[in-house]
């Protein structure tokens, strides 16, 4: 059975890393004092106006699609909002987000190296022991398990290595135990890797950022050739790295889902789309959201933790509208979505943060 994680930068904010999206915003403003080209940069113009839109990485690229709907046609040379101009406003902002990642992804994990894989092999050990029992015995009756392994497929959104370069150090086979902590079993699966995808891009090559298809795209630049520069998939064929294609075919072939640190936005509907049809295809076949809240007693509060956790559902299940929120179809999906509320799961920064001040001693 293949279970697939998508990691998000929720995991490098949970171990202090700076890469949210507010931190580049204001690494940008600290740039632009030196650099006049950037200050004339039509993007940056847009960003440093509004700054209430400085909290997440899907707002920034919704609001990079949302720019193109003022694009003019390239012969309006007198205009500076043709679609090749945006498109190369989009290459520096691109160009100074890939240098501000390179400076702050550098993380020694040698001399924690042990705990952190102690950390990474627990995190999965107790991925479904997170669920309470009666929610951990609904998911295995979901999933009728006849496997006595996992096949662990990655799916990585961040352009950062910090996860990749842990999770790469563990055993190739059987790296740990996974548990289902169950009223009726406490079934003990061994966990493979399979494959691990990078999905738009990393630092050591090209970054991909942008938008999920090309109705989010103004009608000028949709017709441009410079379309594809905005749609990560297109931009993903382009370079050759082939990272869409083999997470469709990952997804088409798993039975369980877990979303780690995302904001499920709309910038990458077209992959919340393929998990939808998988599951609505495979009644064998369960989603695990982690949701982080800043209400640290979300989980001691039922009310408010099942009325949050609805809303989730809904949220993600948005990207299914072809469904009638009434209709046993949609119920049928609804019933297979898994909410855990600020997991500690893979948690570094204790000792990453313990490896810093060992440098600065």
């Amino acid at each position: 059975m293949d279970v697939t994680f998508f990691i998000g930068n929720g995991f490098d904010i949970q171990s202090g890393l700076e890469t949210k999206y507010s931190h580049f915003y204001h690494h940008l403003k600290d740039i632009a004092l030196e650099d006049a080209s950037l200050k004339e940069n039509i993007i940056y113009k847009d960003i440093i106006n509004t700054p209430d839109n400085a909290v997440k990485w899907s707002d920034f690229e919704m609001g990079l699609m949302e720019l193109t709907h003022k694009c003019v046609s390239d012969e309006e040379i007198d205009n500076e909002w043709t679609a090749q101009n945006v498109s190369k406003a989009k290459e520096q902002i691109e160009k100074y987000l890939r240098s501000y990642l390179l400076m702050i992804n550098s993380v020694d994990i040698k001399k924690e190296l042990r705990e952190m894989k102690g950390i990474f092999k627990d995190s999965f050990s107790n991925l479904l022991s997170s669920l309470p029992i009666a929610r951990s015995e609904e998911l295995y009756q979901i999933l009728q398990m006849k496997d006595t392994f996992f096949n662990v497929n990655i799916i990585d959104f961040n352009y950062t290595t910090l996860f990749n370069n842990v999770y790469k150090t563990l055993e190739d086979t059987n790296f740990t135990p996974i548990f289902f902590r169950t009223t009726s079993s406490n079934r003990k699966v061994l966990l493979n890797k399979g494959s691990y995808i990078k999905i738009h891009g990393d630092l050591s090559k090209s970054i991909n950022l942008g938008g999920s298809d090309e109705s989010q795209l103004g009608p000028v630049m949709r017709k441009s050739e410079y379309n594809f520069y905005f749609i990560k998939s297109k931009l993903d064929h382009k370079i050759g790295d082939g990272n869409y294609y083999s997470s469709k075919n990952v997804i088409n072939k798993s039975s369980l889902f877990c979303i780690f640190g995302m904001s499920l936005g709309e910038s990458d509907k077209h992959l919340w789309e393929e998990i939808i049809q998988r599951m609505y295809k495979n009644e064998n076949s369960a989603l695990i959201i982690f949701q982080y809240e800043d209400d640290d007693q979300i989980n001691i509060q039922p009310l408010q933790k099942e009325t949050r956790s609805e809303e989730i559902k809904r949220d993600f299940l948005k990207y299914a509208p072809d469904i009638d929120i009434k209709s046993e179809d949609y119920l049928y999906l609804f019933n297979r979505i898994f909410i855990i509320y600020n997991s500690n799961l893979f948690n570094l920064y204790d000792l990453i943060n313990l490896n810093e001040k060992n440098v600065v001693s």
